[in-house]
């Protein structure tokens, strides 16, 4: 059986939003909603996909949710990322934990089995921040109402833009949905 690990999704993967297809399909346990410990700054592009930047005390504490997920979907997830180019995967606290669904009822048992302080978040790789990203206004969580009017989907962006460089652009409907998770 493969481990369990806790992913924090903070903007296209959080319930309901693009690619949160992606957890649903793979089984993954949604434990609830959080915020991260420490300021960062979260910003979109022009196609309003949204980064998280290495710049702790920077911007905002970033609401998000938390998912426990097998390390094979943690896998697709990186592929789905695009880590180590695209994204990368870090560890960042997060506080003010407030379980869900069936999470809340086994919430004892699931912080003794899980890291619950530190869970995986996909940032800007350090190498492409720029000054100009840094003076971008922050946001502290990526609403839904403006993803529904302003998030393009990879197929219909630009050739140039950075995430057609990607290898598996046409990945995960099937490799996803490969990927049960038990609840733990």
């Amino acid at each position: 059986m493969s481990a369990l690990n806790v992913v924090f999704v903070y903007g296209t993967l959080k319930r309901g939003l693009y690619n949160s297809k992606y957890l649903q399909a793979a089984g993954a346990t949604l434990l609830g909603n959080a915020k991260t410990s420490t300021k960062l700054p979260m910003i979109t592009d022009e196609y309003y996909v949204p980064y998280l930047l290495k710049a702790p005390g920077m911007g905002k504490k970033i609401k998000g949710e938390l998912y426990a997920v097998t390390d094979d979907v943690m896998d697709k997830l990186d592929e789905l990322e695009g880590v180590p180019t695209y994204y990368t995967r870090e560890r960042v606290p997060v506080e003010g934990l407030e379980f869900l669904g069936a999470a809340e009822k086994k919430a004892d048992s699931l912080l003794k089995h899980l890291d619950m302080c530190t869970p995986w978040v996909y940032m800007m790789p350090e190498e492409r921040v720029t000054e100009d990203h840094l003076s971008q206004e922050h946001m502290g969580n990526y609403e839904p109402s403006e993803h529904f009017k302003r998030y393009v989907p990879r197929s219909h962006r630009s050739n140039t833009h950075v995430s057609m460089t990607l290898k598996q652009n046409n990945l995960v409907h099937t490799s996803f949905s490969q990927h049960a998770l038990p609840v733990p």
